[in-house]
C-alpha cells in the first residue's frame, strides 16, 4: 500500500501545528469519547487510549476536513485499543490446555 508523504503545508488546514483539525476534533469530543466507552466495553482505558488516538489522527490525516475525519480518529481508537489487549486471554473456566484439546 503507498501511504502519501506529509504535505509541506501541514495538510489540508494550511496549518502546520494541526490547529483547525484539532478544534474540529474537540467539537465533537462527547461524541467521540461516547463511542469509544461504547467500544471498549469494561476498559478503563478508552479516556488515555482516546487521547493518543486524537493526537495521532491529527498528526497523520491528510484528507479535508469532514466527517471522515471523525471515522478516522474512531479508526485510530480501535485499532490502539486492539493493540493495547493483543496479550494472550484464556476463557474463564478454561484450565489447562491439555484438557481443553483432549475434550476436542
Amino acid at each position: 500500500m503507498y501511504i502519501m508523504p506529509p504535505e509541506p503545508s501541514g495538510g489540508s488546514t494550511g496549518d502546520p501545528s494541526g490547529r483547525g483539525l484539532r478544534e474540529v476534533l474537540e467539537g465533537r469530543l462527547p461524541d467521540l469519547a461516547a463511542c469509544a466507552r461504547l467500544l471498549s466495553v469494561g476498559s478503563e482505558r478508552a479516556a488515555p487510549i482516546l487521547d493518543r488516538a486524537l493526537a495521532r489522527a491529527v498528526a497523520t490525516w491528510r484528507g479535508p476536513i469532514g466527517p471522515e475525519l471523525c471515522a478516522y480518529a474512531v479508526s485510530w481508537f480501535v485499532y490502539l485499543l486492539h493493540a493495547e489487549g493483543r496479550a494472550p486471554r484464556r476463557a474463564e473456566g478454561c484450565g489447562d490446555d491439555a484438557v481443553l484439546v483432549s475434550t476436542l
